[in-house]
């Protein structure tokens, strides 16, 4: 297995390295997918979108995937209203996710912004 520990910020290409891990073709489909997107995706969604970009990938490696990009911090799991789930790239160290009810379109934010400009927008 890997360690996260001393894992530096940055590129998830790096991050993976630093980690001790290959940027695979599903991995690189995966985070390709997803810095694509304005919105959560779901796990199915993300398989649709990654298997034109890697053809013979399964669900099960886009749950393994989603679970190490999220274990390293280069993704981010959403939770919506309804309890349902996405998963969005994050680009800040630490940082805050706001997903917007009626588009779905995702911000992110340091945390120690005022969130009235966001929320009317």
């Amino acid at each position: 297995m890997f360690s996260l520990a001393g894992v530096a910020e940055g590129p998830p290409e790096e991050v993976l390295q630093g980690a001790g891990l290959r940027l695979t073709r599903p991995r690189k489909a995966v985070l390709e997918v997803l810095s694509q997107s304005n919105e959560p995706l779901d796990p199915e969604e993300i398989l649709v979108r990654a298997a034109v970009r890697c053809p013979g990938m399964g669900l099960v490696t886009v749950y393994r995937t989603l679970a190490l990009l999220t274990e390293l911090g280069c993704i981010r799991r959403i939770h919506d209203g309804d309890h349902c789930y996405g998963y969005v790239r994050t680009t800040l160290a630490h940082g805050h996710h706001v997903v917007c009810r009626s588009c779905r379109k995702v911000v992110e934010f340091p945390g120690s912004e005022d969130l009235g400009a966001m929320v009317g927008q």
